[in-house]
């Protein structure tokens, strides 16, 4: 069993203007699968976003050992929600964020 993390964001950093991320992970021996979990998350509005109250973050881990045994991608998508419960674009960029995934493989 191995091990990957992959980071997106951090502090100062503002959402992507795409609700959609694909991240590349490597791992140095071969994998039969490859799993994504999320590790942490981290959403800091500023004021003027405090109708923010709910993020939901989707992890799909893209991995074909016919194409390649040691490497993939994950895509991270993320949505957001109102307070009238209505889902609305992630583009602002008065909203700091940090996520963490752990690609494990085996």
């Amino acid at each position: 069993m191995n091990f990957y993390e992959i980071k997106v964001g951090g502090p100062g950093s503002v959402l992507p203007p795409s609700p959609r991320i694909r991240l590349p992970f490597a791992f140095p021996s071969p994998l039969q699968t490859a799993h994504a979990v999320l590790q942490s998350f981290h959403l800091e509005p500023n004021a003027d976003d405090a109708e923010v109250l709910d993020v939901a973050v989707i992890l799909t881990t893209h991995f074909d050992p016919f194409q390649s045994t040691t490497s993939g991608e994950v895509e991270v998508e993320y949505q957001r929600t109102d307070s009238s419960g209505a889902g609305f674009d992630v583009q602002s960029e008065t909203i700091e964020m940090e996520i963490r995934i752990l690609v494990i493989g085996i």
